[in-house]
């Protein structure tokens, strides 16, 4: 088809390079803008940045130099803070070691002060020992001072025959006789004839008949009998526990025809003292000792036993 005298063809091309050019134009026109933009956007960035890193920015950067200067910074501070990370974690290693440390100095303080108290506790026990100890010394010198006393006056008795002076009758005027000597036992068990040295509160004796313990297997109390046939009226004598004999209570029985005439619990610390005993009227008499033995034909200082001494009758 003709128009004017100009092709259809002709037409097309004309419009098509119209519409290259005018695009082209405005590709152009768009970059120059935007390169224009950018670089205004670049640099108020590098002002922005200026303002808040002046340390790091220098106005005279690009902004992709100060955006590279700021990410190095940043780069620089992270490692700072993984390095601070790591010594915030060594420090809290430390410090659970420094509370271990500190649990076991108290715990250790705990036991020293238990044992401060157990001990203060240990030391006034020993103090209040220490005081009862001085107390029962000074008793037991008191003691011992009175034990000497009756010792002696023991041995004035022993020494100066006042028994057999006491038992001088002056009504009848009978001279007493040696109790042994004069009605002997005809029946006797367990006992030691005079003669036998023994000690009595420390003082030697040598005339003391000595009872021993029951003995405890077959049941035998140590006794004497002796027939008086009613022809005698008083008995005296001493009698006393034997040094070292076992530390148990004792009884001496004195009976006559079947009645009771005398009897004596002998305690451990007991002194020797002196009886008397009426035998007005009896034909026989029996002297018993009943005492703790456990030990058949037990030795005679390993028994409760008495020694009656210094005997005489009338």
């Amino acid at each position: 088809m003709k128009k004017f005298g100009i092709e259809t063809r002709h037409v097309i091309t004309w419009i098509i390079s119209v519409t290259i050019a005018i695009i082209t134009t405005l590709l152009i026109t768009s970059n120059a803008v935007a390169n224009s933009t950018i670089e205004a956007f670049g640099n108020n960035l590098v002002e922005t940045l200026v303002a808040g890193f002046e340390a790091i920015v220098n106005p005279d950067m690009h902004y992709e130099e100060a955006i590279e200067a700021i990410e190095e910074e940043a780069r620089a501070l992270r490692n700072k803070v993984a390095t601070l990370e790591n010594d915030v974690a060594t420090l809290e290693n430390e410090k659970k070691l420094i509370q271990n440390d500190l649990d076991i100095l108290q715990a250790t303080y705990e036991r020293y002060q238990a044992l401060t108290s157990r001990v203060a506790v240990k030391y006034e026990a020993n103090e209040q020992l220490r005081v009862a100890n001085v107390s029962l010394m000074s008793e037991n010198t008191s003691l011992v001072s009175e034990r000497d006393i009756l010792r002696q006056q023991l041995a004035d008795v022993v020494n100066n025959d006042s028994v057999y002076q006491q038992a001088v009758d002056t009504e009848t005027a009978r001279t007493p006789m040696q109790f042994w000597e004069t009605v002997p036992p005809f029946e006797q068990s367990r006992t030691r004839v005079p003669g036998f040295n023994v000690l009595v509160a420390g003082n030697p004796i040598s005339d003391a008949r000595t009872f021993q313990g029951r003995d405890g297997v077959n049941g035998v109390n140590s006794q004497t009998r002796h027939n008086l046939n009613e022809q005698y009226s008083i008995l005296r004598a001493n009698v006393g526990r034997l040094d070292g004999s076992r530390m148990v209570r004792s009884t001496l029985t004195f009976t006559g025809d079947g009645r009771e005439l005398y009897i004596r619990e002998i305690g451990v610390y007991d002194m020797p003292r002196p009886i008397e005993i009426d035998l007005t009227g009896v034909s026989q008499l029996i002297i018993r000792h009943d005492g703790n033995s456990n030990v058949m034909g037990a030795g005679l200082w390993n028994e409760a036993s008495v020694a009656i001494f210094d005997a005489w009758i009338e």
